[in-house]
Protein backbone atom coordinates (compact mmCIF):
# COMPACT_ATOMS: atom_id res chain seq x y z
CA UNK A 1 0.00 0.00 0.00
CA UNK A 2 3.06 2.39 0.80
CA UNK A 3 1.24 3.89 3.53
CA UNK A 4 2.52 1.69 6.15
CA UNK A 5 6.50 1.80 7.06
CA UNK A 6 8.75 -1.02 7.55
CA UNK A 7 8.85 -0.12 11.19
CA UNK A 8 5.64 0.29 11.71
CA UNK A 9 4.73 -2.82 9.91
CA UNK A 10 7.44 -4.98 12.08
CA UNK A 11 6.15 -3.73 15.15
CA UNK A 12 2.38 -4.75 14.32
CA UNK A 13 3.19 -7.85 13.21
CA UNK A 14 4.62 -8.58 17.07
CA UNK A 15 1.48 -7.23 18.54
CA UNK A 16 -0.49 -9.66 16.42
CA UNK A 17 1.37 -12.19 17.70
CA UNK A 18 0.61 -11.55 21.48
CA UNK A 19 -3.13 -10.94 20.39
CA UNK A 20 -4.87 -13.36 22.31
CA UNK A 21 -7.64 -13.53 19.67
CA UNK A 22 -6.66 -13.46 16.32
CA UNK A 23 -7.62 -10.62 14.16
CA UNK A 24 -6.20 -9.36 10.77
CA UNK A 25 -3.26 -7.31 10.26
CA UNK A 26 -5.09 -4.55 8.22
CA UNK A 27 -7.60 -4.21 10.74
CA UNK A 28 -5.02 -3.88 13.30
CA UNK A 29 -3.60 -0.86 11.54
CA UNK A 30 -6.85 0.64 11.22
CA UNK A 31 -7.88 0.34 14.81
CA UNK A 32 -4.62 1.65 15.91
CA UNK A 33 -4.99 4.70 13.41
CA UNK A 34 -2.09 3.86 11.73
CA UNK A 35 -3.72 2.59 8.29
CA UNK A 36 -6.83 4.95 6.90
CA UNK A 37 -9.93 2.64 6.78
CA UNK A 38 -11.15 3.27 2.90
CA UNK A 39 -6.95 2.53 1.99
CA UNK A 40 -7.37 -1.47 3.51
CA UNK A 41 -10.90 -1.50 2.01
CA UNK A 42 -9.52 -0.70 -1.21
CA UNK A 43 -7.09 -2.50 -1.12
CA UNK A 44 -9.01 -6.20 -0.25
CA UNK A 45 -10.87 -5.11 -3.30
CA UNK A 46 -8.44 -4.77 -5.62
CA UNK A 47 -6.85 -8.08 -4.21
CA UNK A 48 -10.36 -10.21 -4.13
CA UNK A 49 -11.81 -8.32 -7.07
CA UNK A 50 -15.28 -7.49 -4.86
CA UNK A 51 -16.89 -3.64 -3.90
CA UNK A 52 -16.31 -2.19 -0.65
CA UNK A 53 -18.43 0.34 1.07
CA UNK A 54 -16.92 2.76 4.31
CA UNK A 55 -18.76 3.05 7.51
CA UNK A 56 -19.49 6.39 7.26
CA UNK A 57 -21.60 5.34 4.08
CA UNK A 58 -22.55 2.12 5.26
CA UNK A 59 -24.22 4.71 8.51
CA UNK A 60 -26.29 6.76 5.93
CA UNK A 61 -26.94 3.98 3.69
CA UNK A 62 -30.96 2.85 3.21
CA UNK A 63 -31.47 -0.53 4.17
CA UNK A 64 -33.24 -3.06 1.84
CA UNK A 65 -37.29 -3.41 4.38
CA UNK A 66 -37.34 -6.53 6.22
CA UNK A 67 -33.66 -7.50 4.87
CA UNK A 68 -32.66 -9.03 8.42
CA UNK A 69 -35.31 -12.54 7.47
CA UNK A 70 -33.07 -13.48 5.07
CA UNK A 71 -29.92 -14.40 8.25
CA UNK A 72 -30.48 -14.98 11.49
CA UNK A 73 -29.08 -12.83 14.06
CA UNK A 74 -27.33 -15.20 15.56
CA UNK A 75 -25.39 -16.06 12.47
CA UNK A 76 -24.89 -12.63 11.70
CA UNK A 77 -23.44 -12.17 15.08
CA UNK A 78 -20.90 -14.99 15.42
CA UNK A 79 -19.92 -14.63 11.75
CA UNK A 80 -19.50 -10.59 11.38
CA UNK A 81 -22.05 -10.68 7.97
CA UNK A 82 -24.95 -8.15 7.13
CA UNK A 83 -27.37 -9.22 4.22
CA UNK A 84 -27.54 -5.52 2.43
CA UNK A 85 -29.46 -7.08 -0.53
CA UNK A 86 -31.82 -9.81 -1.80
CA UNK A 87 -33.32 -10.59 -4.94
CA UNK A 88 -36.00 -13.47 -4.35
CA UNK A 89 -36.66 -14.77 -8.00
CA UNK A 90 -32.79 -15.32 -8.75
CA UNK A 91 -31.88 -16.48 -5.33
CA UNK A 92 -29.07 -13.71 -5.10
CA UNK A 93 -27.83 -12.24 -1.78
CA UNK A 94 -25.31 -9.76 -1.16
CA UNK A 95 -23.16 -9.99 1.66
CA UNK A 96 -21.26 -7.53 3.83
CA UNK A 97 -18.31 -9.37 5.05
CA UNK A 98 -14.81 -8.33 6.38
CA UNK A 99 -13.48 -11.34 5.08
CA UNK A 100 -14.05 -11.33 1.45
CA UNK A 101 -11.88 -14.61 1.13
CA UNK A 102 -13.64 -16.71 3.14
CA UNK A 103 -15.32 -18.50 0.19
CA UNK A 104 -15.99 -21.64 2.25
CA UNK A 105 -18.30 -19.99 4.68
CA UNK A 106 -20.51 -18.37 1.95
CA UNK A 107 -21.07 -22.51 0.37
CA UNK A 108 -22.18 -23.05 3.86
CA UNK A 109 -24.74 -20.12 3.77
CA UNK A 110 -26.08 -21.43 0.73
CA UNK A 111 -26.59 -24.68 2.75
CA UNK A 112 -28.02 -23.37 5.40
CA UNK A 113 -29.99 -20.24 4.13
CA UNK A 114 -33.73 -20.81 1.94
CA UNK A 115 -33.60 -20.09 -1.31
CA UNK A 116 -29.76 -18.32 -1.36
CA UNK A 117 -27.99 -19.22 -4.91
CA UNK A 118 -25.77 -16.95 -5.03
CA UNK A 119 -23.33 -14.31 -2.88
CA UNK A 120 -21.38 -11.85 -3.86
CA UNK A 121 -19.54 -10.39 -1.16
CA UNK A 122 -19.40 -6.52 -0.06
CA UNK A 123 -16.02 -5.97 1.80
CA UNK A 124 -16.16 -3.53 4.91
CA UNK A 125 -14.41 -2.75 8.29
CA UNK A 126 -15.91 -5.26 10.66
CA UNK A 127 -16.87 -2.51 13.67
CA UNK A 128 -18.84 -1.23 10.81
CA UNK A 129 -20.82 -4.43 10.53
CA UNK A 130 -21.30 -5.52 13.52
CA UNK A 131 -23.08 -1.36 14.24
CA UNK A 132 -24.76 -2.10 11.30
CA UNK A 133 -25.69 -5.91 13.22
CA UNK A 134 -26.76 -3.77 16.37
CA UNK A 135 -28.92 -1.43 14.70
CA UNK A 136 -30.88 -3.47 12.09
CA UNK A 137 -31.42 -6.45 14.27
CA UNK A 138 -31.78 -4.68 17.80
CA UNK A 139 -32.78 -1.47 16.91
CA UNK A 140 -30.11 0.64 17.96
CA UNK A 141 -30.57 3.66 16.82
CA UNK A 142 -27.21 5.08 18.12
CA UNK A 143 -25.32 2.06 17.28
CA UNK A 144 -22.67 3.91 15.29
CA UNK A 145 -22.02 6.84 17.54
CA UNK A 146 -21.00 4.09 20.65
CA UNK A 147 -18.43 1.82 18.11
CA UNK A 148 -17.43 5.55 16.21
CA UNK A 149 -17.55 8.23 19.00
CA UNK A 150 -16.29 10.57 16.14
CA UNK A 151 -19.08 9.63 13.39
CA UNK A 152 -20.92 12.58 15.09
CA UNK A 153 -19.24 15.45 16.81
CA UNK A 154 -20.16 15.86 20.17
CA UNK A 155 -17.33 18.44 21.13
CA UNK A 156 -20.29 20.71 21.54
CA UNK A 157 -21.99 18.91 24.41
CA UNK A 158 -18.91 16.70 25.92
CA UNK A 159 -16.07 18.07 27.44
CA UNK A 160 -12.76 17.30 25.88
CA UNK A 161 -11.31 13.97 27.50
CA UNK A 162 -14.35 13.49 29.29
CA UNK A 163 -15.88 9.94 29.46
CA UNK A 164 -19.28 10.02 28.81
CA UNK A 165 -20.33 7.46 30.83
CA UNK A 166 -19.40 5.63 33.95
CA UNK A 167 -21.22 2.54 34.48
CA UNK A 168 -20.42 2.39 38.12
CA UNK A 169 -22.39 5.86 38.59
CA UNK A 170 -25.09 4.40 36.83
CA UNK A 171 -26.14 2.07 39.95
CA UNK A 172 -28.77 3.22 42.13
CA UNK A 173 -26.37 1.69 45.08
CA UNK A 174 -22.71 2.44 44.15
CA UNK A 175 -20.15 4.62 46.34
CA UNK A 176 -19.64 8.06 44.61
CA UNK A 177 -16.44 8.73 42.54
CA UNK A 178 -14.62 11.69 41.71
CA UNK A 179 -15.55 12.63 38.57
CA UNK A 180 -12.79 13.18 35.75
CA UNK A 181 -11.89 16.73 35.48
CA UNK A 182 -12.34 19.01 32.02
CA UNK A 183 -8.82 19.83 30.58
CA UNK A 184 -8.37 23.80 30.86
CA UNK A 185 -10.73 23.36 33.87
CA UNK A 186 -11.18 23.09 37.79
CA UNK A 187 -14.10 21.69 39.36
CA UNK A 188 -16.22 22.84 36.29
CA UNK A 189 -19.67 20.31 36.50
CA UNK A 190 -19.57 18.30 33.28
CA UNK A 191 -22.31 16.75 31.60
CA UNK A 192 -21.88 13.16 32.88
CA UNK A 193 -22.25 14.75 36.17
CA UNK A 194 -25.48 16.04 35.26
CA UNK A 195 -27.20 13.18 33.92
CA UNK A 196 -25.65 10.15 34.80
CA UNK A 197 -26.83 9.32 37.85
CA UNK A 198 -24.24 10.31 39.88
CA UNK A 199 -25.01 13.06 42.43
CA UNK A 200 -23.00 16.63 42.38
CA UNK A 201 -20.46 16.71 45.11
CA UNK A 202 -19.72 20.54 44.40
CA UNK A 203 -21.00 23.45 42.17
CA UNK A 204 -19.31 25.89 40.61
CA UNK A 205 -20.78 29.41 39.54
CA UNK A 206 -23.73 28.59 37.04
CA UNK A 207 -22.04 30.62 34.36
CA UNK A 208 -18.95 28.79 34.19
CA UNK A 209 -20.45 25.86 33.89
CA UNK A 210 -19.79 23.53 31.44
CA UNK A 211 -22.14 21.56 30.30
CA UNK A 212 -24.86 25.25 30.16
CA UNK A 213 -21.51 26.46 27.66
CA UNK A 214 -21.79 24.15 25.46
CA UNK A 215 -25.86 24.02 24.75
CA UNK A 216 -25.95 27.05 24.91
CA UNK A 217 -23.60 27.25 21.80
CA UNK A 218 -25.34 24.46 20.40
CA UNK A 219 -28.74 26.37 20.77
CA UNK A 220 -27.57 29.70 18.57
CA UNK A 221 -30.33 31.92 20.77
CA UNK A 222 -33.19 29.44 19.49
CA UNK A 223 -36.10 28.83 21.92
CA UNK A 224 -35.67 25.71 23.03
CA UNK A 225 -39.15 24.46 22.93
CA UNK A 226 -39.11 24.49 19.11
CA UNK A 227 -35.12 23.22 19.27
CA UNK A 228 -35.12 19.50 17.95
CA UNK A 229 -31.75 19.49 17.41
CA UNK A 230 -31.21 19.78 21.79
CA UNK A 231 -33.81 18.25 21.96
CA UNK A 232 -33.19 15.22 20.13
CA UNK A 233 -29.13 14.87 21.85
CA UNK A 234 -30.58 14.91 25.40
CA UNK A 235 -32.46 12.02 24.10
CA UNK A 236 -29.67 10.15 22.89
CA UNK A 237 -27.52 11.12 25.89
CA UNK A 238 -30.84 9.65 28.03
CA UNK A 239 -31.20 6.88 26.12
CA UNK A 240 -27.64 5.79 26.39
CA UNK A 241 -27.74 5.60 30.22
CA UNK A 242 -31.25 3.73 29.80
CA UNK A 243 -29.89 1.06 28.49
CA UNK A 244 -27.12 0.24 30.83
CA UNK A 245 -28.49 1.19 34.24
CA UNK A 246 -29.56 -1.94 36.23
CA UNK A 247 -33.15 -3.86 36.96
CA UNK A 248 -36.30 -2.18 36.73
CA UNK A 249 -34.08 0.78 36.05
CA UNK A 250 -32.94 0.39 32.90
CA UNK A 251 -35.21 2.17 29.97
CA UNK A 252 -36.69 3.92 33.09
CA UNK A 253 -36.62 7.61 31.47
CA UNK A 254 -38.21 6.07 28.31
CA UNK A 255 -41.09 4.89 29.72
CA UNK A 256 -41.74 8.04 32.15
CA UNK A 257 -41.43 9.91 29.01
CA UNK A 258 -43.82 7.64 27.50
CA UNK A 259 -46.18 8.46 30.10
CA UNK A 260 -45.72 11.96 30.65
CA UNK A 261 -46.89 12.29 26.68
CA UNK A 262 -50.15 10.23 26.92
CA UNK A 263 -51.18 11.69 30.59
CA UNK A 264 -50.44 15.56 28.85
CA UNK A 265 -52.58 14.35 25.72
CA UNK A 266 -55.34 13.08 27.43
CA UNK A 267 -55.48 16.37 29.07
CA UNK A 268 -55.17 18.57 26.13
CA UNK A 269 -51.35 20.37 26.68
CA UNK A 270 -51.06 21.88 23.60
CA UNK A 271 -47.40 21.82 21.47
CA UNK A 272 -45.20 23.93 23.23
CA UNK A 273 -46.76 23.02 26.79
CA UNK A 274 -45.59 19.14 25.60
CA UNK A 275 -42.62 19.59 24.50
CA UNK A 276 -41.46 21.74 27.92
CA UNK A 277 -42.84 18.65 30.04
CA UNK A 278 -41.20 16.39 27.68
CA UNK A 279 -38.00 17.66 28.05
CA UNK A 280 -38.42 18.08 31.88
CA UNK A 281 -39.14 14.48 31.68
CA UNK A 282 -36.17 13.67 30.04
CA UNK A 283 -33.69 15.50 32.78
CA UNK A 284 -35.82 14.24 35.86
CA UNK A 285 -33.13 12.56 37.13
CA UNK A 286 -30.54 14.77 36.35
CA UNK A 287 -27.92 15.08 39.08
CA UNK A 288 -29.68 12.56 41.67
CA UNK A 289 -28.04 9.54 43.03
CA UNK A 290 -30.87 7.56 44.15
CA UNK A 291 -34.11 7.73 43.37
CA UNK A 292 -36.90 9.44 45.48
CA UNK A 293 -40.91 8.91 44.92
CA UNK A 294 -44.16 10.78 46.00
CA UNK A 295 -44.07 7.22 48.49
CA UNK A 296 -40.98 8.66 50.05
CA UNK A 297 -42.69 11.92 51.30
CA UNK A 298 -43.83 10.63 54.82
CA UNK A 299 -40.04 10.11 55.53
CA UNK A 300 -38.61 13.05 57.31
CA UNK A 301 -35.43 11.84 57.24
CA UNK A 302 -35.20 12.44 53.32
CA UNK A 303 -36.88 15.86 53.77
CA UNK A 304 -33.21 17.63 52.90
CA UNK A 305 -32.56 15.34 50.23
CA UNK A 306 -35.97 16.17 48.55
CA UNK A 307 -35.30 20.00 48.91
CA UNK A 308 -31.93 19.33 47.23
CA UNK A 309 -33.17 17.34 44.08
CA UNK A 310 -35.99 20.01 43.75
CA UNK A 311 -33.37 22.73 42.58
CA UNK A 312 -31.36 20.35 40.61
CA UNK A 313 -32.70 20.87 37.82
CA UNK A 314 -32.95 24.76 38.08
CA UNK A 315 -29.56 24.98 39.36
CA UNK A 316 -27.99 22.32 37.40
CA UNK A 317 -28.99 24.32 34.42
CA UNK A 318 -29.39 27.64 35.04
CA UNK A 319 -27.23 28.94 32.40
CA UNK A 320 -29.19 27.25 29.67
CA UNK A 321 -31.91 29.06 27.88
CA UNK A 322 -34.38 26.01 29.06
CA UNK A 323 -38.20 26.91 28.67
CA UNK A 324 -39.33 28.36 32.17
CA UNK A 325 -41.74 25.96 32.25
CA UNK A 326 -39.46 23.05 32.15
CA UNK A 327 -37.42 24.54 35.08
CA UNK A 328 -41.02 24.86 36.61
CA UNK A 329 -41.79 21.45 36.39
CA UNK A 330 -38.36 20.26 37.77
CA UNK A 331 -38.91 22.30 40.65
CA UNK A 332 -42.00 21.57 41.79
CA UNK A 333 -41.90 18.28 40.86
CA UNK A 334 -42.19 16.98 44.80
CA UNK A 335 -45.25 19.28 45.53
CA UNK A 336 -48.40 17.02 45.97
CA UNK A 337 -52.03 17.96 45.95
CA UNK A 338 -52.73 17.38 50.05
CA UNK A 339 -49.73 20.00 50.96
CA UNK A 340 -47.22 17.48 51.64
CA UNK A 341 -45.11 18.30 49.39
CA UNK A 342 -41.24 19.94 49.16
CA UNK A 343 -39.24 21.88 48.86
CA UNK A 344 -42.61 24.67 49.50
CA UNK A 345 -45.63 22.47 50.64
CA UNK A 346 -48.04 23.86 47.91
CA UNK A 347 -51.58 22.89 47.55
CA UNK A 348 -54.24 21.89 44.91
CA UNK A 349 -54.24 24.42 41.68
CA UNK A 350 -50.48 26.08 43.07
CA UNK A 351 -48.92 23.28 41.54
CA UNK A 352 -48.13 23.23 38.19
CA UNK A 353 -50.14 20.42 36.21
CA UNK A 354 -46.89 19.15 34.08
CA UNK A 355 -45.41 18.44 37.71
CA UNK A 356 -48.25 16.70 38.89
CA UNK A 357 -47.91 14.53 36.24
CA UNK A 358 -44.29 14.20 36.08
CA UNK A 359 -44.37 12.98 39.48
CA UNK A 360 -46.85 10.41 39.10
CA UNK A 361 -45.37 9.29 35.81
CA UNK A 362 -42.40 8.70 37.66
CA UNK A 363 -43.48 6.99 41.12
CA UNK A 364 -46.15 5.02 38.90
CA UNK A 365 -42.89 3.83 36.74
CA UNK A 366 -40.97 2.82 40.10
CA UNK A 367 -43.69 1.10 42.16
CA UNK A 368 -44.65 -1.05 38.90
CA UNK A 369 -41.56 -1.71 36.62
CA UNK A 370 -38.43 -1.16 39.23
CA UNK A 371 -40.33 -3.01 42.37
CA UNK A 372 -42.53 -4.85 40.73
CA UNK A 373 -46.02 -3.87 42.71
CA UNK A 374 -49.14 -4.77 40.54
CA UNK A 375 -50.98 -1.81 38.74
CA UNK A 376 -53.78 -2.07 40.48
CA UNK A 377 -51.98 -2.07 43.64
CA UNK A 378 -50.05 0.81 42.79
CA UNK A 379 -52.98 2.86 41.87
CA UNK A 380 -54.69 2.18 44.75
CA UNK A 381 -52.07 2.83 47.04
CA UNK A 382 -51.29 6.53 44.85
CA UNK A 383 -55.37 7.26 45.82
CA UNK A 384 -54.90 6.41 49.19
CA UNK A 385 -52.03 8.68 49.13
CA UNK A 386 -54.00 12.07 48.97
CA UNK A 387 -51.16 12.83 46.27
CA UNK A 388 -53.20 13.57 43.00
CA UNK A 389 -55.89 14.89 42.04
CA UNK A 390 -58.91 12.93 41.29
CA UNK A 391 -58.93 13.73 37.73
CA UNK A 392 -55.20 13.21 37.11
CA UNK A 393 -55.68 9.51 38.25
CA UNK A 394 -58.73 8.44 36.67
CA UNK A 395 -56.78 9.62 33.48
CA UNK A 396 -53.96 7.15 34.50
CA UNK A 397 -56.54 4.37 35.03
CA UNK A 398 -58.04 4.71 31.97
CA UNK A 399 -55.45 5.42 29.33
CA UNK A 400 -53.79 2.08 31.21
CA UNK A 401 -56.81 0.05 31.83
CA UNK A 402 -55.93 -0.52 34.94
CA UNK A 403 -58.78 -2.79 36.71
CA UNK A 404 -59.08 -2.31 40.63
CA UNK A 405 -60.08 -5.41 42.20
CA UNK A 406 -61.28 -6.18 45.68
CA UNK A 407 -58.98 -7.38 47.97
CA UNK A 408 -60.55 -10.47 49.08
CA UNK A 409 -59.22 -11.42 45.24
CA UNK A 410 -56.50 -14.33 45.81
CA UNK A 411 -52.89 -14.38 44.21
CA UNK A 412 -54.33 -17.96 43.24
CA UNK A 413 -56.88 -16.27 40.97
CA UNK A 414 -54.69 -13.99 39.32
CA UNK A 415 -54.13 -14.43 35.75
CA UNK A 416 -50.59 -15.21 34.86
CA UNK A 417 -49.19 -14.65 30.96
CA UNK A 418 -46.53 -14.98 28.90
CA UNK A 419 -46.14 -12.17 26.04
CA UNK A 420 -43.44 -12.66 23.30
CA UNK A 421 -42.25 -10.19 20.52
CA UNK A 422 -39.25 -9.11 19.15
CA UNK A 423 -40.16 -5.10 19.17
CA UNK A 424 -38.82 -3.89 23.02
CA UNK A 425 -40.86 -1.27 22.87
CA UNK A 426 -44.47 -2.99 22.50
CA UNK A 427 -43.25 -6.10 24.46
CA UNK A 428 -42.63 -3.52 27.00
CA UNK A 429 -46.34 -1.54 26.58
CA UNK A 430 -48.34 -5.01 26.54
CA UNK A 431 -46.76 -6.62 29.71
CA UNK A 432 -47.66 -2.86 31.22
CA UNK A 433 -50.97 -2.73 30.09
CA UNK A 434 -51.65 -6.62 31.03
CA UNK A 435 -49.71 -5.34 34.52
CA UNK A 436 -52.46 -2.62 35.36
CA UNK A 437 -55.55 -5.10 34.47
CA UNK A 438 -53.69 -7.00 37.40
CA UNK A 439 -52.68 -10.00 35.48
CA UNK A 440 -49.03 -11.74 35.83
CA UNK A 441 -46.52 -11.31 32.93
CA UNK A 442 -43.44 -12.87 31.89
CA UNK A 443 -41.37 -11.30 28.69
CA UNK A 444 -39.51 -13.62 26.10
CA UNK A 445 -37.75 -10.84 23.40
CA UNK A 446 -37.59 -14.19 21.30
CA UNK A 447 -38.89 -17.14 20.81
CA UNK A 448 -36.62 -19.32 21.82
CA UNK A 449 -36.36 -17.96 25.24
CA UNK A 450 -40.22 -18.31 25.34
CA UNK A 451 -39.90 -22.47 24.96
CA UNK A 452 -37.28 -22.28 27.80
CA UNK A 453 -39.96 -20.14 30.12
CA UNK A 454 -42.58 -22.65 28.65
CA UNK A 455 -40.28 -25.76 29.71
CA UNK A 456 -40.20 -24.32 33.22
CA UNK A 457 -43.69 -22.33 33.83
CA UNK A 458 -46.06 -23.96 31.35
CA UNK A 459 -48.26 -25.69 34.04
CA UNK A 460 -48.25 -22.03 35.94
CA UNK A 461 -49.16 -20.11 32.82
CA UNK A 462 -53.12 -19.25 31.61
CA UNK A 463 -52.47 -17.89 28.08
CA UNK A 464 -49.14 -16.96 25.55
CA UNK A 465 -49.54 -13.37 23.59
CA UNK A 466 -47.09 -13.49 20.54
CA UNK A 467 -46.19 -11.32 17.73
CA UNK A 468 -46.05 -13.62 14.40
CA UNK A 469 -43.53 -10.40 13.26
CA UNK A 470 -40.73 -12.64 13.87
CA UNK A 471 -36.87 -11.57 12.66
CA UNK A 472 -34.24 -12.53 15.21
CA UNK A 473 -35.79 -16.37 16.02
CA UNK A 474 -34.93 -19.29 14.21
CA UNK A 475 -38.50 -20.52 14.50
CA UNK A 476 -42.27 -19.03 14.18
CA UNK A 477 -45.02 -18.83 17.31
CA UNK A 478 -46.64 -20.79 14.72
CA UNK A 479 -44.15 -23.66 15.00
CA UNK A 480 -43.15 -22.97 18.68
CA UNK A 481 -47.92 -24.19 19.18
CA UNK A 482 -47.45 -26.90 16.75
CA UNK A 483 -44.86 -28.30 18.71
CA UNK A 484 -46.38 -28.23 21.94
CA UNK A 485 -49.33 -29.77 20.03
CA UNK A 486 -47.52 -32.21 18.92
CA UNK A 487 -46.01 -33.10 22.08
CA UNK A 488 -49.58 -33.02 23.47
CA UNK A 489 -48.20 -30.83 26.73
CA UNK A 490 -49.74 -27.76 28.21
CA UNK A 491 -53.61 -28.41 27.07
CA UNK A 492 -54.90 -25.55 29.82
CA UNK A 493 -52.89 -23.17 27.70
CA UNK A 494 -54.85 -20.59 25.64
CA UNK A 495 -52.43 -18.83 22.52
CA UNK A 496 -53.03 -15.50 21.48
CA UNK A 497 -51.21 -14.22 18.13
CA UNK A 498 -51.06 -10.82 16.72
CA UNK A 499 -48.94 -8.87 14.06
CA UNK A 500 -48.51 -5.29 13.30
CA UNK A 501 -49.96 -5.52 9.88
CA UNK A 502 -52.08 -7.57 8.03
CA UNK A 503 -52.13 -11.17 8.28
CA UNK A 504 -52.45 -13.48 5.24
CA UNK A 505 -55.76 -16.01 4.67
CA UNK A 506 -53.03 -19.03 5.24
CA UNK A 507 -51.35 -17.34 8.70
CA UNK A 508 -55.15 -17.24 9.67
CA UNK A 509 -56.18 -20.79 8.49
CA UNK A 510 -52.93 -22.42 9.72
CA UNK A 511 -53.23 -20.71 13.66
CA UNK A 512 -57.07 -22.08 13.54
CA UNK A 513 -55.52 -25.52 13.01
CA UNK A 514 -53.71 -25.36 16.06
CA UNK A 515 -56.30 -24.10 18.05
CA UNK A 516 -55.49 -20.34 18.39
CA UNK A 517 -58.50 -19.14 20.12
CA UNK A 518 -57.79 -15.46 18.28
CA UNK A 519 -55.41 -13.84 15.68
CA UNK A 520 -55.28 -10.08 16.00
CA UNK A 521 -54.06 -7.74 12.84
CA UNK A 522 -52.48 -4.22 13.40
CA UNK A 523 -51.76 -4.73 16.89
CA UNK A 524 -51.65 -1.76 19.22
CA UNK A 525 -51.06 -2.21 22.92
CA UNK A 526 -53.71 0.35 23.61
CA UNK A 527 -56.29 -1.16 22.13
CA UNK A 528 -55.00 -5.04 21.33
CA UNK A 529 -54.42 -5.92 25.00
CA UNK A 530 -58.09 -5.41 25.79
CA UNK A 531 -58.81 -7.48 23.11
CA UNK A 532 -56.53 -10.26 23.57
CA UNK A 533 -58.04 -10.77 27.00
CA UNK A 534 -61.85 -10.76 25.79
CA UNK A 535 -60.61 -13.27 23.95
CA UNK A 536 -58.56 -15.43 26.93
CA UNK A 537 -61.74 -14.30 28.90
CA UNK A 538 -61.01 -13.12 32.42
Amino acid sequence: LGKVTSEQLTAALERQKAAKQHVYLGEMLVNEGILAETDLLAYLAGIFNVQYISSEKLEKMAIQPNITQILPEKIAESRTIFPIKYNFNEGKLTLLTYEPQNTHAFEELKIILDNIKQITPVVAYSKAIKALIAKQYRGDIIAFDRFFPKSVDLRGFVPVGEPVLDKDMLKQDAPRKAFTKVHGGSGNTSFTQIINQGEILQQSSPEETTITNRINRLQNGITISGHEEFIEAIKVFTSIIDSIREGGFKNHTQRVVSLCIKLAKTMKFNEVDLNDLVLAAYLHDAGKKKHLSSLDLKDKACADTFIKYASAGTRLFAGCNLPKQTKMFLSNMYEVVNGEGLPQGLKGTDIPVGAQILLLADTFDFMTQVSGVPAATAFTRLKASGHYPDKLLEMLKEELQIKTIAASVKASQQMFGLVVSENRLLLEETAQRLGAQNVKVITAPQIEIAALMLKKQGDALHFVLADLDVKNSQYTPLRLIAAIRAKNIFPHLKFVLFAPDQISPQTHEEAKRLGVITIIPHFEPSKGVATAMAAIGT
